[in-house]
């Protein structure tokens, strides 16, 4: 899809040309339900080296961010989406290394996971092109995009999830 936005000089920063975010997203999903083998298996990963990824990663992000290493959109986000499944797949399964105290405020945040996810490359995509306008720092665009994100995944909750798992209940009884 970015391809034909390009060809036409469009803008990719839709939530349609960004699809393969969601995609990639999907693999680790698929894995966990259907391959638990495959789990099992990368339960057995020592946790120093899953820490070592989980650093690359973000200096990858860091990385690419600031400096003009991958000029084309397609390959970068296609790195990105691999990246971040596999970063997925390193917290799956019961030998998890990356543990969340419940008390912690990304614990607290959970219940707006699904909010979290659905909005979050709304606001990514529409602070980075609002940051563009505006010559924006890309810590500020992330941070601007966080809090967008998580008022509007606790509106979103409170609005509508909440109200469907209470009829939910009710349909039940």
């Amino acid at each position: 899809m970015q391809t034909i936005y390009e060809k036409y000089n469009l803008d990719t920063l839709d939530l349609f040309t960004n699809i393969h975010y969601f995609a990639f997203g999907a693999i680790p999903a698929y894995i966990f339900v259907f391959k638990k083998d495959i789990i099992k298996k990368l339960e057995q990963i020592p946790a120093v080296f899953k820490y070592v990824y989980a650093v690359t990663v973000l200096a990858v992000i860091v990385l690419i961010a600031n400096v003009n290493v991958i000029s084309d959109l397609k390959v970068s986000s296609l790195l990105f989406s691999i990246l971040f499944s596999v970063l997925i797949l390193f917290t799956l399964g019961d030998k998890n290394v990356f543990k969340i105290s419940d008390k912690s405020i990304l614990a607290k945040l959970g219940k707006y996971t699904y909010g979290l996810y659905l909005f979050h490359t709304i606001f990514m995509m529409l602070f980075v092109k609002i940051g563009s306008q505006f010559e924006l720092n890309w810590i500020v665009i992330i941070t601007l995009s966080f809090i967008s994100s998580v008022i509007a995944s606790v509106l979103s909750y409170h609005l509508f999830e909440k109200q469907f798992l209470k009829l939910k209940n009710k349909i039940k009884a």
